[in-house]
């Protein structure tokens, strides 16, 4: 953001002292201007967004990562499922989406519920703590992107300006979990991922934007 109209004092070309009053573009140049004699950038001028990010699989990683190259937000915190067993051994393993914010030092949470209703007394306890914590980083943003929980209204509602969801398919066809692998079942010829404002109804808000996508007889669910 920059004012509108600016009066500056200085010294012309010959030493003299001198008053320069300016409006709109020309006031902005002088201003720009002022900032690099100021080793001020123009990035260090940008609002940031604070950022609350929730995902877990490969899917969430590109919008991760795009997020935290991008100098306009601020990722308060990356939010994914709790570690889970995997192989043979049974050994714990990171989601995807952990091991990129673990490896750019963001904070993470992983919270077992979100559920404050839950039967169990402790879990829906530890749902109430996990949700307070959420809503005292005030985000001016949330973005979800294949977290693997459903977010209460009263989560959704912690955004300032929204609550965002990337959802791969052509809304309204393939609400739900498993998008890509019902378009592939269903022999379709064309895929898409959606920005959505998110609703307490799942995949039901209004469309942002949305981008298409052909498939081809070779792909598979983990190639589109």
């Amino acid at each position: 953001e920059r004012s509108s109209a600016v009066t500056v004092t200085g010294l012309d070309v010959n030493g003299h002292k001198t008053t320069i009053s300016a409006e709109r573009m020309y006031a902005r140049v002088i201003q720009h201007e002022i900032d690099h004699l100021n080793g001020v950038l123009f990035t260090d001028r940008l609002i940031k967004y604070r950022v609350i990010f929730y995902g877990t699989s490969e899917f969430a990683v590109p919008a991760l990562q795009r997020l935290i190259e991008h100098p306009q937000f601020e990722i308060v915190t990356v939010v994914t499922e709790t570690d889970k067993s995997a192989g043979r051994g049974h050994k714990l393993v990171e989601s995807p989406v952990k091991q990129l914010a673990s490896k750019n030092n963001i904070p993470l949470f992983q919270p077992h519920s979100l559920n404050i209703n839950h039967k169990d007394h402790n879990v829906a306890k530890n749902a109430a703590d996990a949700i307070k914590m959420l809503g005292d980083l005030k985000p001016d943003f949330q973005i979800v992107a294949s977290y693997g929980k459903i977010l209460p209204q009263n989560v959704l509602d912690f955004a300032k300006i929204a609550s965002l969801n990337i959802h791969p398919s052509l809304l309204p066809k393939y609400r739900g979990a498993t998008p890509i692998q019902s378009a592939i079942a269903h022999g379709d010829s064309e895929i898409g991922t959606c920005i959505m404002i998110m609703t307490a109804e799942m995949d039901a808000g209004p469309i942002l934007s949305m981008h298409k996508h052909r498939i081809s007889n070779s792909n598979t669910s983990g190639t589109l």
